[in-house]
């Protein structure tokens, strides 16, 4: 009991070289997964602005062919 244990602090870690590889590779995975997640909703808004804006574009031209041509 006569000897105190001297506290130094929160213990020290060395990260080893393998850690730092596993974490370039995730990184470089990563940026695959979001590569491709924004071309695929790209994809869908191409595709929603075309359903949306096919029915508009006929819309219009149904409304300048009535107002041309019907009179």
């Amino acid at each position: 009991m006569g000897e105190e244990k001297k506290s130094l602090g929160a213990p020290q870690t060395i990260t080893p070289p393998e850690y730092k590889e596993l974490l370039k590779k995730l990184d470089k995975v990563d940026e695959k997964i979001e590569f491709t997640a924004g071309e695929l909703s790209q994809r869908l808004g191409d595709r929603i602005g075309f359903l949306i804006g096919l029915p508009y574009g006929l819309l219009i031209a149904l409304f300048i062919f009535i107002f041309f041509f019907v009179r």
